[in-house]
């Protein structure tokens, strides 16, 4: 599923019709493969009845049924719940905030490479109290919290898999949304909308009060730390005039009887006591914080996100996502043309090996699906050294001076499920396996021949372990592990730290890869590419391509090699 669009129903019977219009207008600019969730959060009108006609006649919509009201912000998060999309769109169905946005929402998460695309009105609506009350709320929120929020933010947002699934990690009973989009962190960026206000507001401004209450009072001890500072700013106070009144007393025998007396002894008794209560609310604050089940911190997993080689500054955004999570996935590649080709080139290719080598020798090894040496039998092959976005990547990852590693071809046949009830074809490994302090001395880049989706074995990864000194125990990897799904023609691109293993294929047709893993030159091949191929071969090919390939310029070992014009000079492996 690409995208889902969640909203919640509370007296929404009157926009639904068009609000669904809208949405799905917006949507199918995007993609055909969506979904709608509609919440209905307890409503009193027909806004269910409303809905269920819509289910009857697109199978697209859905309708999650809450028991009672329970809340907008609890309602929102049972919605992203249900949702399954790669991307998810939040927004509020009373149509103040247009469904249109959705479109210019993920340009903008695309063109940045963020997580989260968000509104906020850059100039707040309504009548005099309802702005002056708006600005009360941010301005208390922002003084008490440590969280810190966006003035006037709105509920509509775009949002990546990886957000959406930290964010469902918190499970606060009491649940404010907006200070928990602020928590959950990532990329995060805003951009300003107007909304409509023709609908009324469902929000009184008693149900404002108490979610400016609920919203401190989950984010923030301040006011119990604020209560012990004002009981022990009291009591100091109250101590230096009763002090005052002593030293009066004991050495100038004056004694301001009656009301000062009186009143030094209510401040300082009050002054403890606000002091005292203060200090248990500290220690009564630690439990609050450790009871909420809120994540400390969002590790990095989930999607990184789909970033098109052919929009510019896709680079950049790229090569800050293989930082952070270890893979990212680039689309715009491979040319039909060359797919097509290189797909009868793999299965000609795969008759060599098994005749070569022997069907059950690789049956044993278990690579009947793994095609090495690929150059060798079809030079249509050499041609993945030259694809511009790899190039790009790999010099910007590794180094202008990288050579390549090895080149493998995959045709994974649909299996029928394993035994022992795993998902995954192989274990979970690397392809680098030393870990370097962040210094990126491999990286991998796969070409999806065919689609990659969870049903067909996409390849399975755990984000964010790569660059670690040791090994994700095999339950976090289980747990963690995520299908890669790209589009036949894109690149998935990442760091050969990161935890992977291959996905089982149960969809009846084989699916089609080839990877390539470049290294720092001083690492050495696993395939020597320069005696595979011979010179007659390598004299034929691109500087660059020669190159990668490690074969360079050879030391000087004889004089008739020293007196030779440099173009005739023999080439060889370099590496030593």
């Amino acid at each position: 599923m690409d995208l889902s669009v969640v909203t919640t129903m509370y007296r929404s019977a009157p926009f639904l019709a068009e609000f669904y219009r809208r949405t799905i207008a917006s949507a199918q600019e995007l993609t055909d493969r969506f979904e709608l969730i509609f919440v209905n959060d307890g409503s009193p009108d027909d806004s269910l009845d409303v809905a269920l006609k819509l289910v009857a006649t697109d199978p697209r919509v859905k309708i999650v049924d809450l028991s009672r009201n329970f809340g907008h912000h609890r309602a929102m998060m049972t919605g992203l719940a249900h949702s399954s999309g790669a991307l998810v769109f939040l927004i509020d169905s009373d149509l103040e905030e247009n469904p249109a946005l959705l479109v210019p929402f993920h340009g903008e998460l695309k063109r940045r490479g963020a997580d989260v695309v968000y509104g906020f009105q850059a100039t707040r609506q309504g009548n005099v109290f309802k702005r002056w009350s708006g600005r009360a709320f941010y301005s208390l929120f922002n003084l008490l919290s440590e969280t810190r929020l966006p003035p006037n933010l709105c509920t509509v947002r775009l949002m990546s898999r990886r957000f959406v699934d930290s964010l469902l990690d918190h499970q606060e009973r009491e649940t404010n949304i907006s200070g928990l989009w602020v928590l959950t962190g990532y990329e995060q960026v805003g951009l300003p909308i107007v909304r409509d206000p023709r609908s009324g507001s469902n929000y009184t401004l008693a149900r404002k009060f108490k979610t400016l209450v609920d919203a401190i009072t989950s984010f923030s001890n301040r006011p119990l730390v604020f209560i012990f500072y004002l009981g022990l700013l009291i009591s100091l106070v109250a101590g230096a005039a009763a002090t005052y009144l002593l030293i009066r007393r004991l050495f100038f025998g004056t004694l301001l009887a009656g009301w000062p007396s009186l009143i030094v002894s209510v401040w300082l008794l009050g002054g403890l006591n606000l002091f005292c209560v203060g200090l248990l609310g500290i220690y009564l604050s630690r439990v609050f914080i450790e009871t909420k089940l809120s994540v400390e911190n969002s590790a990095s997993d989930g999607l990184s996100g789909i970033y098109d080689s052919r929009t510019p500054g896709w680079l950049p955004a790229v090569m800050a996502r293989l930082r952070e999570v270890g893979y990212a996935i680039i689309t715009g590649v491979l040319p039909g043309a060359l797919i097509e080709e290189t797909r009868v080139a793999m299965y000609r290719t795969r008759e060599h090996i098994w005749r070569e080598v022997g069907k059950e020798r690789l049956d044993l090894a278990g690579e009947l699906g793994v095609l090495r040496c690929m150059p060798k039998f079809e030079a249509l092959f050499l041609r993945y050294l030259e694809i511009p976005a790899a190039l790009e990547i790999v010099d910007a990852a590794v180094g202008p001076s990288a050579i390549l590693h090895t080149q493998n071809g995959f045709i994974l046949p649909s299996l029928p499920a394993l035994e022992r009830g795993t998902l995954f074809q192989n274990s979970f490994h690397r392809d680098f396996p030393r870990h370097l302090g962040g210094y990126v001395a491999s990286v991998n880049v796969m070409f999806a021949l065919d689609e990659f989706t969870a049903e067909n074995g996409g390849t399975i990864v755990v984000p964010g372990t790569h660059q670690r000194e040791t090994a994700p125990t095999e339950e976090t990897m289980n747990r963690h592990g995520v299908a890669v799904e790209c589009p036949a023609g894109s690149m998935f691109a990442f760091d050969s730290t990161l935890w992977h293993a291959a996905g089982q294929n149960r969809s009846g047709h084989d699916r089609l890869a080839i990877n390539q893993q470049f290294t720092r030159s001083f690492i050495k091949q696993q395939i020597d590419y320069v005696r595979l191929l011979g010179d007659a071969v390598l004299q034929t090919l691109p500087a660059r391509t020669q190159q990668l390939l490690g074969w360079y310029t050879r030391v000087v070992t004889s004089l008739d090699e020293y007196y030779r014009p440099a173009s005739e000079r023999l080439y060889r492996s370099g590496q030593g």
